[in-house]
């Protein structure tokens, strides 16, 4: 048997993975109040003003290689939930590369998004479509928790956004604390 071993490791890092979700792995179950302690937690991180030493916790992510496939065994709940604020972030401002990478597979060979997500879950057909249609489509119409969580994210960053009225700096300097 082979020993854990701890690999810290920034988000742009961890998403430039595709990941599964294994059939055994419980339903995608963060509340309102996890996403928004998630968001509490970064935004008063960034005002705080990091420097580039200061590093954000987001906590253990468990994973086992299967025949190349990273199949998440912990850490299920914040992948999704930080992929939903990413994709929150991208479609504010839909010109950052790195999140696009983070969030979609591109294609090897021409270097074109595919449109499939890194995120692939197991658990039952319905959580996978659901989750496909808000991180892929951007399709919130639903009732899920994927779909709220996604609102969530995306009325907090709006309502940031317009805070900061001309100074969007501040919003470039979040998407790159956010991955590194």
């Amino acid at each position: 048997m082979e020993a854990l071993q701890a690999t810290p490791q920034t988000v742009q890092e961890i998403f430039a993975r595709t990941y599964f979700i294994p059939e055994y792995q419980r339903p995608y179950s963060w509340e309102k109040e996890h996403c928004e302690k998630l968001w509490e937690d970064l935004y008063d991180f960034v005002e705080s003003q990091p420097t580039s030493s200061d590093k954000y916790f987001l906590g253990n992510i468990v994973l086992y290689e299967e025949d190349g496939n990273y199949c998440v065994v912990d850490g299920q709940q914040r992948l999704i939930s930080i992929s939903l604020l990413m994709r929150a972030v991208f479609e504010k401002v839909m010109t950052f590369d790195k999140l696009e990478r983070c969030l979609f597979i591109f294609d090897d060979e021409t270097g074109a998004n595919t449109g499939k997500i890194r995120i692939k879950s197991e658990v039952i057909e319905e959580e996978k479509e659901n989750l496909e249609k808000v991180l892929a489509r951007n399709e919130t119409d639903s009732d899920t928790l994927y779909a709220k969580n996604y609102i969530l994210f995306h009325n907090s960053i709006e309502q940031w956004v317009n805070s900061l009225g001309t100074d969007k700096a501040k919003l470039k300097q979040f998407i790159n604390i956010l991955l590194n």
